[in-house]
């Protein structure tokens, strides 16, 4: 009988440990919550002028017309840390209707002041102003001799040239 008092008195004694363990005085402070503030990043806005009209500038030996525009392409917000690794590839692209010509057409981008660098369609500038003001760059079309292009004659073509902002690449 003794043993099952002692028995039974501890077993009360872990009942009453364990019901004070968890049980919390009024005045206790049980959670808090931490604040802090975030201000978002501005997007990355990058505009293109429009309504450019490209007129004949000269005329080579041949007779064949030139044709320039100029157009402008802004990035706004770009994060000052990102400018030095930031350039801007763009591609022209001619159109008649819904339907690309530009292979009737050889195509150049040029500007002023820059390091551009031209691999098939697409010239990249290794060095855009990337701080919200225009940057102009002067597009040239010269048709090719051949009668796709010649087809093309007296008909509107649209221009457009796409911009994009891409990483430099190592190398």
């Amino acid at each position: 009988m003794r043993k099952a008092k002692f028995l039974l008195s501890l077993a009360a004694a872990a009942a009453v440990v364990s019901t004070a363990a968890v049980s919390f005085a009024q005045w206790d402070t049980l959670s808090a919550t931490a604040k802090g503030t975030v201000t978002l990043a501005k997007p990355i806005v990058v505009t293109a002028g429009e309504g450019t009209t490209y007129e004949a500038t000269s005329k080579d030996a041949a007779g064949v017309s030139t044709y320039s525009g100029d157009v402008t392409i802004a990035a706004a917000d770009v994060p000052e840390a990102d400018r030095a690794n930031t350039q801007m590839e763009l591609t022209p692209q001619v159109l008649n209707g819904a339907t690309d010509v530009t292979s009737n057409f050889t195509v150049s981008v040029e500007r002023t002041a820059g390091s551009l660098t031209s691999e098939g369609a697409k010239t990249t500038d290794s060095n855009p102003d990337l701080s919200g003001a225009d940057n102009t760059y002067t597009v040239k079309l010269i048709p090719n001799d051949n009668a796709e292009a010649k087809a093309l004659a007296g008909q509107a073509l649209n221009v457009q040239v796409e911009a994009k902002l891409v990483a430099k690449t190592a190398g």
